[in-house]
């Protein structure tokens, strides 16, 4: 009980700590849909970043993409200016099977290779640990909140009312209102 009591403030702190940051998300990373290089530009208000590192199986994480459908489909029919923002910095032995998933899985959604890992160059500051590899960005790219809504339905709608109140200030999280987990 100890143990897990001191690991939850652990946990609590480094999502202070990281709430707040700025993150770059770089404009020259390759740009896929549905396996094919695009040209995109990222530039919403607000954005959920997915980030898979290189200690993942990018291609097990691109067959798995649907799973983001109910996300993806909140940003195109239910709000203006929020979308996910799919980055995959694969291993140098995770680049193939990167690229064999994506033939296979017809994801129709953008995904950005950072197989350059300019994004990880970029944010030194993000925690290794995968639980804060998903995270919202206001429209000044500072992290705002923290966490992977996709199987937790409470975080789901945290993120869904933060998203609401950024598009409501102008893409800003007014201070007296901003979210932590």
């Amino acid at each position: 009980m100890l143990f897990s009591s001191c690991g939850d403030r652990d946990l609590s702190k480094q999502v202070e700590l990281f709430t707040g940051t700025e993150i770059s998300v770089p404009t020259d990373m390759e740009a896929r849909i549905s396996g094919r290089d695009t040209i995109l530009s990222i530039d919403p208000a607000i954005r959920m970043v997915v980030w898979y590192d290189s200690s993942e199986c990018a291609g097990c994480r691109v067959r798995r993409l649907d799973e983001w459908n109910a996300i993806i489909n909140y940003s195109r029919d239910s709000v203006t200016g929020f979308e996910p923002v799919f980055i995959f910095s694969p291993s140098k032995e995770g680049i193939r099977g990167l690229q064999a998933a994506m033939k296979v899985n017809d994801f129709t959604y953008p995904m950005y290779i950072d197989d350059r890992h300019l994004f990880t160059k970029a944010n030194p500051g993000i925690p290794a640990d995968i639980r804060f590899h998903v995270f919202l960005l206001d429209k000044n790219n500072r992290v705002t909140l923290v966490g992977n809504p996709l199987h937790n339905e409470s975080l789901w709608s945290l993120y869904k009312s933060t998203i609401k109140t950024l598009i409501d200030n102008g893409g800003v999280m007014p201070d007296e209102k901003r979210g932590r987990m």
